[in-house]
């Protein structure tokens, strides 16, 4: 987004007073090419000084050097900061009070995880349906604020480093009426009686939302502070794990998995044909993780078909190598599904180029060809 005009909807969007004084505040931080595309998409007028700081970075705006990701939709985060109400504002979510008046009963989190995409789980109860809604970034919103904010950063970053154009993805739930039954029951079991204990830490899981189901009770907390909260955030994002179909939304619970399930392997089997070995997130070892894949892979017969799926895989050790060799040593024809965070390891591992695709479609093409 380096043309001033894609700036228009979110800068337009605020209040005059406001416009101003986040340009004034970008001018001060010398992020002069953000501040000026701001000012001229809504056709502002500059002042002298202001004129004279942009002349060199008018030049590189007209040479298309300047390449701020996501910015017209990361306005608010600019502006009012990384808050968890300000996050659901450029997911499109209402946001406590806002969302909690025309339902009868509501709950909801905003997850900010310090390495990924963010994403809101709503549970709402109206006219006895109970929903279960999420809402995700396809990527960092913080990571796509950091950019805007300092554009020369951005402009040392090689292409491929930059993150690509700002997606949501929604899918809503309808839960059935003995399972929210019992949903409801949990979250009213959870106790918001006394303040959140907040917790210093730099990485990790921040998650804000409310309980608006007879209580009002709101909260901004870490997830290593535990609370009613934290209880929330984890019993919302077990329900939506069991629930979610769309891909957009399972890799996004994908993505909070390891935030939320510490210990727990970043493996899924789906039984075909063909069976789909899914890796995703981030792979690290330890002797449970060892065991753990040992107990997977030995379920799985050498001489079937198999998808090795990873599409939505972050990075893993190369000392978990040496366990996932029976993956590349199988009989059976075998499609591996790669992605930006798995082609060094797939090619440590010695995986044959002609066996590495693309897409699941790559995939199941490739697994016809070599059974024929």
């Amino acid at each position: 987004m380096s043309e001033p005009s894609a700036y228009k909807d979110g800068y337009s969007a605020l209040p005059a007073e406001d416009r101003r004084r986040l340009a004034g505040r970008m001018f001060a931080e010398k992020n002069y090419v953000l501040a000026a595309a701001l000012l001229e998409s809504v056709g502002e007028e500059l002042s002298a000084l202001e004129e004279g700081k942009l002349r060199y970075s008018r030049t590189h705006m007209k040479q298309g050097n300047v390449r701020l990701v996501n910015t017209a939709a990361v306005l608010p985060i600019l502006f009012h900061g990384y808050r968890g109400e300000t996050v659901a504002g450029v997911l499109g979510v209402k946001f406590g009070d806002s969302a909690a008046a025309t339902v009868d009963k509501l709950v909801q989190v905003v997850y900010q995880p310090s390495f990924d995409p963010e994403a809101a789980l709503s549970l709402a109860l109206d006219d006895d349906q109970t929903v279960l809604s999420i809402t995700a970034a396809s990527v960092s919103l913080w990571r796509s604020a950091y950019l805007a904010w300092d554009p020369d950063f951005a402009n040392s970053l090689p292409a491929e480093r930059l993150p690509e154009a700002l997606a949501v993805h929604q899918e809503q739930m309808v839960v059935r009426a003995e399972d929210a039954v019992e949903l409801w029951r949990k979250i009213g079991a959870i106790s918001v009686d006394g303040a959140e204990r907040e917790a210093r830490a730099l990485d990790g899981l921040r998650v804000a939302g409310c309980f608006r189901d007879g209580r009002k009770h709101d909260f901004n907390v870490h997830m290593a502070s535990g609370g009613p909260g934290v209880e929330l955030a984890r019993l919302l994002f077990e329900a939506a794990w069991e629930r979610a179909r769309l891909p957009g939304s399972v890799a996004a619970l994908e993505n909070l998995f390891g935030y939320l399930r510490g210990s727990g392997l970043p493996v899924k089997v789906r039984p075909g044909p063909p069976r789909i070995l899914r890796i995703f997130g981030r792979l690290g070892w330890s002797p449970d993780v060892a065991d753990g894949l040992r107990e997977v892979l030995s379920a799985i017969p050498a001489d079937e078909p198999l998808i090795v799926d990873f599409s939505n895989f972050r990075s893993m050790g190369t000392s978990c190598h040496p366990f996932l060799a029976p993956l590349v040593q199988r009989s059976g024809p075998t499609a591996w599904i790669r992605s930006p965070g798995a082609d060094d390891h797939l090619g440590a591992m010695s995986v044959s180029p002609a066996c590495i695709v693309d897409t699941m479609q790559g995939a199941l093409a490739h697994i016809r060809t070599v059974q024929r």
